[in-house]
Parts: structure tokens; sequence; C-alpha cells
């Protein structure tokens, strides 16, 4: 039986590996890119809010923009009136470096979803998201770990 989680999986693994090699020139990973593609795409969009968006775990996603500071591709910042709200601001070598990975990354994009209708497709692969964000985390035993229901 063909489950959906299997080529869910595989396509996403492919796709992120196959970004990863083209990226290999500028040294950024497809994750990377990711957030600076999204940070710059919503200049107005918080730390957290650009964690959701791509559906990165805090300490991934602490670790990617560190990173991405210390390689001078963004800046973060907090406001003055809410310390407890991040920003991040793309710098001069984010901005390039997203430029380069976009090309790449469309190039990409247009090898996958030839002959499909990308807004159609996009928007299912939104549903899935949305769906997947929507289950119930497992519930865990006493030492942490997921309890079983078989």
């Amino acid at each position: 039986m063909e489950t959906l989680l299997a080529p869910l999986t595989l396509a996403t693994n492919s796709l992120t590996n196959r970004l990863d090699e083209y990226l290999v020139e500028t040294g950024m990973l497809a994750t990377e890119y990711l957030v600076l593609l999204v940070a710059g795409s919503d200049p107005q969009a918080s730390a957290a809010d650009v964690r959701r968006s791509l559906g990165i775990r805090d300490a991934a996603y602490s670790t990617l923009v560190r990173r991405l500071v210390a390689r001078g591709y963004v800046r973060e910042w907090t406001l003055p009136r809410d310390r407890r709200t991040r920003r991040l601001e793309l710098t001069g070598p984010g901005i390039q470096a997203v430029r380069i990975a976009s090309s790449i990354h469309d190039d990409l994009e247009g090898g996958v979803i030839r002959g499909v209708d990308r807004f159609a497709f996009l928007e299912q692969l939104k549903a899935v998201a949305r769906s997947a964000r929507r289950i119930e985390p497992p519930r865990r035993t006493a030492d942490g770990l997921p309890a079983c229901t078989a």
C-alpha cells in the first residue's frame, strides 16, 4: 500500500538535497536560503513569523540565524518597545546571496512543476502543510517517549 508520507518525504528530501547541491557555490544550505528568502520578502515579519512559516523548530532556527549573522547575511535586532520581538534584516551580502540563490531556485522549480498549474499545486501543498500542523503531537509516556496507540 502506498502512503502519502513516503512520497512527500522523498520529494522534500530530494528537492532540498538538489537545492543544496546547487547552492554550494553560495556557501548556503537550502534551509538558510529559505530563511533569507522569507525574511527578505516581509521586512515586518518577526523572527518567530519566519520560523513558523518554514516550520522550523526553535533550536534549529536559532542555529541557522546565528550562522547567517556570523556570515554577515542578516542583522538581528529587537523592537525598542518590545524587546521580546526580534526581526531579521538582510544585509548587502544577504541580498546578493538571495538573488543568486533565487535564480537557482527558479530554475529548479521550473523543472519540478513543468506542465502543472503552479498556483493550484502550491495551494494543495499549503493545504497539506496546514493539515499537518493541526495534527496533535503524540502523547508521551513518563520517560518522554511517544505513547504507542497500536
